[in-house]
């Protein structure tokens, strides 16, 4: 099972948690990433690419869905290269990913 909590790899962190928009009897299914942080002297080392390849992973392995906000297309970019799909277009852009081996339709 996926835990919740702060996780951090190197210099990169991100928080998972449960998310509000899924009701709660669904709720095990899926997981938000919130504060998904690298401090600006450690970008661009891979390591908040090798955190979130881990927490992908993991959701892989526990069939979790993984939702997250994007607040810039660059950061949209980002997550597009882990499977992240936009869900819904603002300000903040809404994004998930289905685990590997679901179907993407």
């Amino acid at each position: 099972m996926m835990k919740t909590g702060t996780v951090q790899l190197g210099n990169a962190s991100l928080h998972i948690g449960y998310t509000q928009i899924i009701p709660p009897t669904k709720r095990g299914l899926a997981r938000e990433i919130t504060e998904f942080y690298v401090p600006d002297r450690h970008r661009n080392l891979g390591e908040g690419t090798r955190l979130l390849e881990e927490v992908c992973g993991q959701a892989d392995d526990g069939n979790i869905i993984l939702i997250l906000m994007a607040d810039t297309v660059k950061l949209k970019e980002f997550y597009e290269k882990f499977g992240f799909k936009m869900i819904q277009d603002g300000n903040n852009i809404l994004m998930a990913r289905q685990p590997k081996g679901e179907s993407n339709e």
